[in-house]
């Protein structure tokens, strides 16, 4: 088991292109001077120079649009959606096109997922969200050009795994992590988020991650956050309980 705590502010990018550096190679405890990895240990070659990072605007925190229409309820075992770009199933909701979508509640056993179009970008509002799912991913993101997944200030979000998933893709074993996605993915805010993944890997995307804000609570079976093509992380604070790897 390792666990890492560093409860400072990330004043540094850390910008990680390949999946075998670990958390512990960065100081992150004395983390006020920048720091990039700089070698590949596959190919060999260097990484992208810290100099060269950058954080485009539209992965920084901004307010929805009052005029949103998207909100989505989660009510214990059934979920109340006002909008037109999503569908309901019981305890599961299905986002299938752009848009912003505010959410708040609790469910005990259900999922969020996003299955929208390849050239679709998604905006997740967690406002005090606390969900459980038995056996898969509690929000699940299948496709999409991009999700953004912005924490409201004051408010703590819980997601929360079983200890064996019924995969989707049983040939490629996902999801496997509790927050997934196959798409690019960022995460802002300054809200809090908890992730408690019990049967595998807690934050994982499968392209891009990108995390400028909000106070990580992570405990995790395997993995603590996976950023396959790459990894950034400004301006954020994290306690990290890992099995495996507490990055990588």
């Amino acid at each position: 088991m390792i666990k890492h705590k560093f409860f400072k502010k990330i004043s540094c990018f850390s910008a990680v292109c390949v999946s075998t550096l670990f958390l512990s190679s960065c100081s992150f405890d004395n983390c006020n001077t920048d720091y990039t990895d700089t070698s590949d240990t596959n190919t060999g070659e260097a990484t992208t120079p810290i100099e060269d990072v950058v954080i485009d605007e539209e992965d920084t925190y901004t307010e929805i649009d009052e005029e949103n229409e998207n909100i989505i309820f989660l009510n214990g075992a059934s979920i109340y959606y006002s909008g037109i770009n999503a569908q309901v199933n019981g305890s599961t909701i299905t986002i299938k096109n752009a848009g912003e979508f505010y959410i708040t509640g609790t469910l005990t056993n259900g999922q969020i997922i996003v299955d929208a179009e390849s050239v679709d970008e998604v905006k997740l509002y967690l406002n005090g969200v606390n969900i459980n799912c038995s056996s898969s991913a509690p929000i699940n993101i299948k496709k999409a050009k991009k999700v953004t997944i912005s924490l409201e200030e004051n408010t703590e979000n819980i997601l929360t795994d079983g200890a064996s998933y019924v995969y989707d893709d049983a040939d490629e074993e996902e999801p496997n992590a509790t927050l997934f996605s196959k798409a690019d993915l960022t995460i802002n805010g300054k809200g809090k988020l908890t992730v408690n993944a019990n049967f595998n890997n807690a934050i994982r995307s499968k392209d891009a991650l990108v995390i400028t804000g909000g106070d990580f609570v992570i405990n995790s079976a395997d993995d603590g956050i996976i950023g396959k093509d790459s990894l950034i992380i400004s301006n954020a604070v994290f306690d990290i309980t890992a099995g495996g790897d507490v990055r990588r």
